[in-house]
């Protein structure tokens, strides 16, 4: 399981990538490009290693560059603490040895003083006239002087140093305070911006991641069951399918996809279409053999909203959605569907055909081709090809077709179309059901044709044809149509159910033989009322009518050319 989640994962990332680089202008086929990411598809784990990516930067983020950044501006506060630290100091020793300056000239001041002093009372001991009062009174004065004065100053000078030095520690303190606070603001501006960084880069790579896984789940899920064997080899993984969407294509049912569609068609790999409505405004050529084109989802006759539409561009142009060309054989179309523009519409235009080979040269062909669960709509002819062997067609769904729901043909003058097989196959309002012409030993089998107008099957110059358990329902013409020198035509079970009354101007019979001869019919059935004049108008002489019918032998227009043959001899 765990080998098939990384394949899962692998063709995810290729597809995507491939897509991504078409669009930027890459010119290379898909086949190159998956050479040139040789590396990429050898490793399985290519998404888990880009969620590791992310979850190793988100790491590194958190582990690194929101530390360093936190460790830088702490470095920085502390640097700008230093500064204002160191600064204050020096002032503080400056106001110091200013106080220091100012004590010492006190204290010159009053020694000068105290010295003048005692020169004058020097003077006045020496003065004849001078009293002891006098000298009393100056040795008063000194002494006041020298222990009052003197100290008051100093005290003065050293409480006013004091002032200024505190002064200057508390502007030194609140400046270091605002480094600090402002240091811690920054750093926690740098931890919210690295939390909202580390959440932006979660959430980035967790949406990246999501994207990639779900781009994967999108295309691993539009790949059908039948491709689980290749998802343990990455080599045939790589080279499995493309899609029109690596090519450009939108498939919003209003982009003109035709370019992209026939890019995918041209690379030779297999095309898977996912759902969505893709419009082509020209026919998609396959001129390869083993071309395979798919869409992702079986269509449903239910619903026009299920599975991969293409639906034409309003405008003139003809041929088919998918045109083929000589050498594409062993070519497959499945699950598609096909829609022309609806009737009434302005500006409609119905495309000739939904698929087409139409070549006029004789050694020309298509063969081994393979069409199944198709839907086709609102053509001139819903399958038209000439010149086809040993091709399939299995639950085409043809409906609302201006002239054949299906137009099967051999060329004139060369071989007839051969080995065709239609299983399961209907056509339902399309004028007429099934039209073959020079075609040999082919066979329908289950299949329906309802509320056709002109014939429901019309079998023209053809050899050994077969019809098993097919049937009718609601149509207004010849329910079968036998003409043209046609040789070994047999049917066994035919169900009529709903006949209308016939056309104007149609044989007015079930069956109409014109020139036929070796034709069995056996267990052919009635549902509801009869309206027309013959159940056989025959005008060749070899038909064998089989016991167990609800055809009544009156009702054959030459009863003598249709021999009863008892059922135990059948």
């Amino acid at each position: 399981m765990s080998d098939v989640m990384n394949a899962d994962r692998y063709a995810a990332g290729i597809a995507t990538a491939y897509g991504a680089a078409v669009q930027g202008g890459y010119t290379g086929t898909y086949a190159q490009f998956c050479a040139q990411q040789a590396q990429f598809a050898e490793n399985a784990q290519a998404v888990e290693e880009a969620k590791q990516e992310v979850l190793s930067t988100v790491q590194t983020f958190e582990n690194t560059t929101v530390p360093a950044a936190i460790t830088q501006v702490q470095e920085e506060g502390t640097a700008q603490i230093q500064v204002v630290q160191d600064a204050t100091a020096q002032q503080i020793t400056a106001l110091q040895e200013e106080g220091l300056r100012q004590q010492a000239a006190v204290v010159e001041a009053a020694a000068d003083q105290v010295e003048a002093s005692r020169t004058q009372a020097q003077r006045s001991e020496n003065a004849a006239d001078a009293s002891e009062g006098y000298r009393d009174e100056t040795q008063g004065l000194k002494n006041t002087f020298e222990n009052t004065t003197v100290p008051a100053a100093v005290q003065t000078v050293q409480n006013a140093g004091a002032a200024q030095v505190q002064a200057v520690e508390q502007a030194g303190s609140d400046q270091v305070d605002a480094v600090e606070l402002a240091g811690s603001t920054q750093v926690g501006n740098v931890n919210s911006a690295g939390t909202i960084q580390v959440g932006n880069v979660n959430t980035a790579g967790t949406t990246q991641v999501q994207a990639v896984e779900d781009k994967g789940e999108e295309v691993l899920n539009s790949i059908p069951a039948d491709y689980t064997e290749l998802m343990g080899d990455v080599d045939n993984l790589k080279s499995a399918f493309v899609t029109p969407q690596m090519f450009g294509a939108k498939a919003d049912g209003t982009t003109d996809d035709t370019v992209a569609i026939q890019s995918a068609i041209d690379s030779g790999i297999r095309v898977l279409f996912p759902k969505g409505v893709y419009i082509v405004s020209a026919p998609l050529m396959i001129t390869k053999a083993g071309t395979v084109l798919e869409g992702v989802n079986n269509y449903d006759y239910t619903s026009t909203l299920n599975g991969a539409k293409l639906k034409i561009k309003a405008s003139t142009w003809s041929d088919a959605f998918f045109k083929f060309e000589h050498g594409a054989d062993n070519s497959i179309i499945r699950n598609l569907q096909m829609e022309g523009t609806l009737p009434g519409l302005t500006g409609a235009y119905q495309p000739e055909n939904g698929i087409l080979f139409d070549s006029a040269v004789s050694d020309e062909f298509v063969a081994g081709c393979c069409f199944e669960n198709l839907f086709i709509s609102y053509c001139t002819r819903g399958v038209s090809m000439n010149s086809i062997f040993k091709t399939r067609f299995e639950n085409v769904y043809v409906s609302n077709c201006r002239a054949y729901g299906f137009f099967l043909a051999g060329k004139s003058g060369v071989a007839n179309a051969t080995m065709l097989t239609l299983i399961n196959c209907y056509a339902n309002t399309c004028v007429r059901g099934y039209y073959l012409r020079r075609v040999s030993y082919s066979s329908l089998i289950n299949c329906a044709s309802d509320n056709q107008t002109v014939v429901d099957y019309s079998i023209e110059t053809c050899n050994t044809i077969s019809m098993q358990s097919c049937g009718s329902e609601g149509s207004s013409g010849n329910i079968i149509f036998l003409g043209g020198s046609c040789n070994g035509f047999a049917i066994s079970g035919l169900e009529c159910i709903s006949m209308q009354a016939i056309g104007s101007g149609l044989p007015d019979a079930v069956i109409y033989s014109n020139g036929v001869s070796s034709v069995t019919i056996s267990g052919v059935v009635y549902v509801g009322e009869n309206p027309r004049t013959y159940d056989i108008q025959s005008t060749s002489v070899a038909v064998f009518v089989v016991l167990g019918n609800t055809i009544e032998k009156t009702k054959c227009s030459r009863p003598y050319d249709v021999t009863l043959i008892p059922a135990d001899l059948a």
